[in-house]
This record gives structure tokens, C-alpha cells and sequence, in this order.
């Protein structure tokens, strides 16, 4: 529906555009004011909202009647009006013009220029209206109502208790609690959240409860007492097993029962009795070794607090076997043996040597000893009591070389010198390399992992298959030891024939 907006006084001229009516009626909204005319004029002397109406009969249609509306908004010139408002206590309140009319434009005392107003505080407030050349001024005294907000209270109520919830404000229209109760206290036990709103005019105070419900406590404690000791509680001296029971008021209010129990406890008096082996040191409460038997003793409290005495009885078993190495210190050329022997009365089911390196048996008495380097033995054996007895000795190696190589021989296959090789003793484990040199650096023979002393293992003398005259030679042999040594031999050798 069209709308249309003007000053006092607002001529308005209404155009019928409706077809197939034979009479109309206008109602202008204006104390009952109507015409028949089809385009009536109409003037509207006091300012406000009108809502037209313009009703159309025909005869012989669907519709014998039918209704159009328009909208007419009429401002009073260099006019005022003012208002008396409350706003409630926490709440702020919209101030709305007189008049809602499109077009025209809004000016607050801030310089706002929205329709409406929000605001908390109370004061004057105003807001100039213009549309054309009209100006309207609506005003609003806002004052603050004390009543309202809202308040929140955690409580409470023992076991097989209530309490009781009343709302803070008491004059007031009514109440409703959330319920449906219309009291201003009532008492409740059950926990949960509670609230109530108390209505006074148009404002409205929430009180809220969190109510909770406490718990008894009980509780238990003991206390040591020892024996022989007395404590005095409650008026009463105490030197045994005795409860004590009192009641006390929580927190909270609620019963508390507490228990204390007085526990009647000994001294502790224990002995342990520890044997060693003979020589082994032991560790005294003070942290210092011993090895003299005896018995020590060391005053302490108990985990409870009372007297404790705790004693070691230390004595160590007797040693009626014996185990020695007869031999103290050898020394065995490197490759050749010796004989380690062990004297003792019992002992030889446990006998054990260490390390076996080098040994033909490692529980046996006597032992056979080959070593490639120096090494330090010990046997080892327990006897009855489990204790264990050991004695060393120190197996040295001569490692000094005893290689022979001939500076001469004649391989004339008469059976005798006919092979240049190489002497050694049991030292050596092979010949690496042996080679040749004529005296121009020739490279006449060369031999590798020869066998020490093997007649058949050597140089015969001979080059790319013949016999050589006789002549002066370069030899360079390498050796390996049973040890893991290698060593560069080097000198002449003289063929002759």
C-alpha cells in the first residue's frame, strides 16, 4: 500500500484507480471523517499515523467488495511533546518516537540520527524530527528505578537437613520461582539450582541459589605410644591400646566424628648373625671394615619411633685346606713348554685355572703350559664352606730369536749342504718369503711359507733351469714368530761347486 507524509495542515487528493466499482467509501481515519466521492480531497489538521481506506462496491462481481489501504503520516509543525520513563535497575530501555514517519529525518541530542534510542542512564533526552519544512520535537525524561538486577548465592544443607531460600527484595507485586512457587522463602533439600524473580511495576530482581549438600565427615587417625611411655589427652594418661572418639562441627556446620586410636608398640631387639669367608672385610653400621669377629651393635627408633636395637653377630669359617702353585715364576722360550704344578689337600674337585690360554688343562693339577706371551695365572677352587681360595703365577717368554742362515753351500748333488735354507728352533712358525740377489739385483729365486729345517724347502742353487757358477748372493728372508712377530733377515750366501 502506498504511503504519503506532510505538515499540519496536509492536504492529501486521492486518485481512484480501481475499475468495475459503481459506488465507493472512503474513511479517512480522522474521527470518522468519510466521502463517496470516486477522487475526494482531504485535509489533515492534527498530526499522527492515519491509515486510509478505500472500499470499492460492485454489483454482479466475485467480489461485491473490495478494500484498498493507504498510509498517511501527518507532523505537527514547531511542535513538542514530552515523556516520563523509568528504566529498571541493570537494564537499559529504547526511546522510540511519537511519530514513525518514512522519509523524515532523526536527530538526537548526541547527534545520533538513528530511529531510536538505547541508553541505561537516566537524563533528559530529545530527538528533533523534520520532514519538509516541518520540525517535531519529541522528549523523554528518563529516571532510574532502584529496583531490579539480579544476585547469586551458593549455600548449603547437612545430611537430613533443609534450608531456607528467600528473596532478597520484599516489597514487590509478586513472586515466581522457577518452580512455579508464588513465596518469598520457602525450604528445600535437595541440591540444585534455584531462582526467584521478584516483579515490582514493569522491573523485575532475580535472586539465584547454588545449593549443595554437605557431607559428614569421618575420620580416622592413629598415634604410636611405646611401651614403657605415657601421653596425656582428653584428661587422661595413656600408656596402652585406647580410641579415642570426638564430635566436631565442619566447615560447613555438619557433624565430624574423629577417631584416634593409640597403638601400643615394643622395642625392636634383633640380632643377625653373618659368617664371611676368612679375610673378607665387612661393613660396620658406621660404614668403617672390620675383619675381627665379634658383635656390634647399633641403637636406633623403629619406623614407629621407638627404641630399636639391632646387633650383628660377625665370626668367619675356619680354613683347615690349603691351595698353592709350587712353581712362583718360570720363564719358557716361545715355542716350548714347561709344567705348572698345584699343591693342596681337598681342593682339586673345584680347581679351576684362568685364563686356559696356552694350557693343555684347565682343572687339572698339573698343567702344561705353551704360552706365546707372558702371562699371569691364577687357580682357583672353593672349599667346603663355599669359600674361595686362589694363588698366581707369572709365565714369562723368552722371545729372543734363534735363527741360523748359512753364508755358504755347494749344490754339487753330493747329498751334503746341496740346499740353501734357512735354521730356526721351535720359536717360528714359518718362513714368509726367502729371495735371492745375484749382484745386478736379479731376482733369482723366491720362495713363500717355507717349513723351518725342511731339508726339501730352499734354494738348489739353480736359475731359469740351469746350474749358476759360483758367485757371491744377496739373500732377504721375512720369518714369523709364534707370537705374531715378523722379522726381515738379510746377508750374503756364497755358491761354490
Amino acid at each position: 500500500s502506498p504511503s504519503f507524509s506532510g505538515c499540519v495542515p496536509f492536504e492529501v487528493n486521492f486518485e481512484n484507480l480501481s475499475k468495475g466499482a459503481s459506488t465507493y467509501l472512503w474513511d479517512f481515519d480522522d474521527n470518522g471523517a468519510t466521502s463517496t466521492e470516486t477522487n475526494p480531497s482531504y485535509t489533515f489538521k492534527e498530526p499522527g499515523n492515519y491509515e486510509i481506506k478505500l472500499l470499492a462496491f460492485g454489483v454482479g462481481a466475485c467480489n461485491t467488495v473490495d478494500t484498498a489501504i493507504i498510509k498517511v503520516a501527518v507532523l505537527s509543525n514547531n511542535d513538542s511533546n514530552k515523556a516520563s520513563i523509568e528504566v529498571c535497575k541493570d537494564l537499559s530501555i529504547s526511546l522510540i518516537p511519537t511519530f514513525a514517519i518514512p522519509g523524515a529525518s532523526y536527530l538526537w541530542q548526541d547527534g545520533h540520527t538513528a530511529y531510536s534510542y538505547e541508553t541505561a542512564t537516566k537524563g533528559l533526552y530529545y530527538v528533533e524530527i523534520t520532514l519538509a519544512n516541518c520540525v517535531y520535537i519529541d522528549s523523554f525524561v528518563v529516571s532510574e528505578n532502584p529496583f531490579g538486577g539480579s544476585s547469586f548465592e551458593p549455600n548449603g544443607f547437612c545430611p537430613d537437613e533443609s534450608i531456607s531460600l528467600t528473596a532478597n527484595e520484599d516489597v514487590v507485586d509478586y513472586y515466581q520461582w522457577n518452580d512455579g512457587l508464588n513465596v518469598a522463602s520457602r525450604l528445600v533439600n535437595k541440591s540444585g539450582m534455584y531462582w526467584v524473580r521478584s516483579f515490582r511495576n514493569t522491573c523485575v530482581h532475580v535472586d539465584s541459589f547454588l545449593v549443595a549438600e554437605y557431607q559428614n565427615y569421618k575420620k580416622s587417625e592413629s598415634q604410636i605410644i611405646c611401651a614403657g611411655d605415657t601421653i596425656f589427652w582428653g584428661g587422661n594418661y595413656v600408656t596402652k591400646d585406647t580410641i579415642f572418639s570426638s564430635v566436631f562441627s565442619s566447615i560447613q556446620g555438619c557433624d565430624s566424628l574423629v577417631d584416634l586410636t593409640f597403638v601400643l608398640k615394643y622395642p625392636s631387639a634383633d640380632t643377625v648373625q653373618v659368617i664371611l669367608c676368612n679375610g673378607t672385610p665387612f661393613e660396620l653400621f658406621t660404614g668403617a671394615l672390620t675383619t675381627n669377629p665379634g658383635i656390634y651393635t647399633k641403637f636406633d627408633l623403629t619406623s614407629d619411633g621407638c627404641d630399636s636395637t639391632n646387633s650383628t653377630e660377625l665370626d668367619y669359617f675356619p680354613t683347615p685346606e690349603f691351595l698353592d702353585i709350587v712353581e712362583d715364576e718360570i720363564i719358557v722360550k716361545l715355542g716350548y713348554s714347561e709344567f705348572l704344578h698345584v699343591s693342596t689337600n681337598s681342593l682339586a674337585d673345584s680347581l679351576r685355572w684362568t685364563p686356559a690360554t696356552y694350557l693343555d688343562c684347565d682343572s687339572c693339577l698339573s698343567v702344561e703350559v705353551t704360552p706365546f706371551h707372558t702371562t699371569e695365572y691364577f687357580v682357583v677352587a672353593k672349599d667346603l664352606f663355599g669359600c674361595r681360595m686362589m694363588d698366581s703365577v707369572l709365565v714369562s717368554v723368552d722371545v729372543s730369536r734363534n735363527v741360523f742362515v748359512p753364508n755358504v753351500f755347494s749344490p754339487n748333488n753330493d747329498g751334503n749342504n746341496d740346499i740353501f735354507k734357512i735354521f730356526t728352533d721351535k720359536g717360528v712358525e714359518k718362513i714368509n718369503a726367502l729371495r735371492v740377489f745375484d749382484r745386478w739385483g736379479n731376482l733369482v729365486y723366491q720362495g713363500k711359507d717355507l717349513t723351518p729345517n725342511d731339508a726339501n724347502q730352499g734354494w738348489n742353487g739353480r736359475y731359469k733351469g740351469r746350474d749358476l757358477d759360483p758367485a757371491v748372493f744377496v739373500y732377504v728372508a721375512e720369518i714369523l714368530f709364534l707370537n705374531g712377530d715378523t722379522e726381515v733377515f738379510k746377508g750374503d750366501i756364497t755358491l761354490v761347486r
